[in-house]
């Protein structure tokens, strides 16, 4: 499972995660050498608004927007990720290059954990892992990259 942040405006337009050119990279340069497709990761935003200017709400603003827009919950919840891996956006990869080596190493990873029997979940990017785990939005989340913690979805 990939869980990202919210939907871009590309992803909106398509109805479908990941449908922008961060996410045809990440398929392309990150599934496909895996020979996974996408039809076998459930991909998934958190929200399925675009935030104005790109920026997540806060306060009351916020707990209307995640009881409003979140997306994919049932999917998730059926899914029950029990290992959380957080890596970096896909947008991150594309405007700096020496990320592509440690997220291609967090999916070798969650591959791995699958093998053993986990359920493993991409948290791709600070954000979306935040919104997922907003105990960890008062941490600097820098020390979570590449790293992996279990869990049981919130």
């Amino acid at each position: 499972m990939c869980f990202l942040e919210a939907a871009g405006k590309q992803e909106i337009l398509c109805r479908t995660p990941l449908a922008g050119p961060a996410g045809q990279f990440w398929l392309r340069g990150l599934m496909e050498p895996f020979g996974l497709r996408r039809e076998d990761v459930l991909i998934a935003n958190v929200l399925r608004c675009h935030p104005p200017k790109n920026t997540y709400p806060t306060g009351k603003l916020r707990d209307l927007a995640e009881h409003h827009c979140r997306q994919y919950d049932e999917a998730i919840r059926a899914f029950s990720p029990n290992l959380f891996i957080v890596t970096f956006h896909p947008a991150a990869i594309l405007r700096t290059p020496a990320y592509y080596e440690p997220t291609k190493r967090a999916v070798e990873k969650a591959l791995g954990f699958l093998e053993r029997g986990f359920r493993p979940c991409l948290l791709m990017g600070d954000k979306a892992a935040k919104l997922v785990f907003p105990i960890i939005a008062e941490e600097n989340l820098t020390r979570w990259q590449g790293h992996w913690f279990q869990g049981e979805w919130p």
